[in-house]
């Protein structure tokens, strides 16, 4: 796929999603106080979940203004967002007073959900990302005049 449309189609789209949501769930977490529970693993103070709850909402923030402006650094983040998302229903699984209140099935299914949503938009955003002469192959000459960016 040509990475200009995959950046219109894929990455804007996303990027502003990250932006807006990031916002109102910073907005939720700090300003209008909406109760929260245990979304971090092993953390028992509510209001330390809290902070982490809006930590994690700027750096969604952050993420979608990099990803706008098509950042390398900001994909590198994503990436390591959606990889910290699967992995924490699967550390919660170890939380006792987690598995508790919601049992096994919240693990399990937001691992394999947040999994196959990462691996999903791994390979729906890398086109956008992915530098024109590995995009080529190494023995393809890029078009200088640029264009579509095809080889």
């Amino acid at each position: 796929m040509d990475p200009g449309r995959t950046y219109r189609t894929s990455v804007m789209p996303l990027s502003i999603f990250l932006v807006l949501g990031g916002t109102i769930l910073a907005a939720l977490a700090w300003v209008v106080r909406v109760p929260i529970a245990l979304p971090f693993p092993f953390v028992e103070s509510e209001a330390l979940n809290r902070h982490l709850f809006g930590i994690a909402s700027l750096a969604c923030v952050g993420i979608g203004v990099g990803l706008l402006f098509r950042n390398r650094v900001a994909w590198y983040a994503l990436l390591v967002y959606l990889g910290v998302g699967m992995f924490l229903p699967a550390i919660s699984a170890l939380d006792a007073k987690a598995v508790a209140l919601g049992g096994n099935a919240f693990p399990v299914l937001g691992t394999l959900l947040n999994g196959a949503l990462g691996i999903g938009l791994y390979f729906a955003l890398r086109p956008a990302f992915v530098d024109a002469k590995r995009q080529c192959g190494p023995n393809k000459a890029v078009n200088p005049s640029g264009g579509s960016g095809r080889c």
